[in-house]
């Protein structure tokens, strides 16, 4: 047996009937096309908006859409959207406390920084916060871009902030 580091993995896809409200404007409009040929002035650009449309839908869903993250005994890995392009990694040692919260809000959704602290809001039925030790940091981008709490959804909160105490 090949022995991964991985303590805790969980992966948060939004519901079907988000994609299915989404995308789901298109055959509306489709419809409403076909059916009244004579509202449609030029439908060489109706076609160009629907795949525009198309393509920056996807793109939105590759970039956000979905949640994952990963507790290797050295370091929490966050992942967000299909294409994994947006990356927040943890190491141990940058950990001062973990705790689970009760009664987070779910009427959110994506990446949100308030002050010094930075929420992934995702299809979680909980949330855990991580606070980190402080940095001292000398350059403004750098001060802009360390927090101090890192709020995560995810849909067992309890297990979650389990495995983050058990890292090695």
């Amino acid at each position: 047996m090949i022995y991964s580091g991985i303590i805790y993995k969980e992966e948060q896809n939004p519901p079907v009937w988000f994609y299915l409200i989404f995308i789901g404007w298109l055959p509306i409009f489709l419809i409403f096309a076909l059916k009244n040929p004579d509202e449609i002035k030029n439908s060489d650009i109706i076609f160009l908006v629907v795949v525009l449309a198309l393509i920056s839908e996807l793109l939105v869903i590759g970039l956000i859409g979905k949640l994952t993250i990963i507790v290797r005994w050295d370091k929490i890995l966050i992942q967000v959207g299909f294409f994994k392009l947006i990356k927040r990694e943890i190491k141990k040692s940058e950990i001062k406390q973990v705790r689970a919260i009760d009664g987070f809000s779910k009427m959110q959704y994506g990446i949100k920084v308030i002050g010094r602290t930075i929420a992934y809001i995702f299809w979680g039925k909980g949330a855990v916060e991580i606070e980190l030790n402080e940095k001292s940091s000398n350059s403004l981008l750098s001060k802009l871009t360390n927090f101090n709490k890192i709020i995560i959804t995810s849909q067992n909160p309890t297990r979650l902030v389990e495995a983050i105490m058990s890292m090695g």
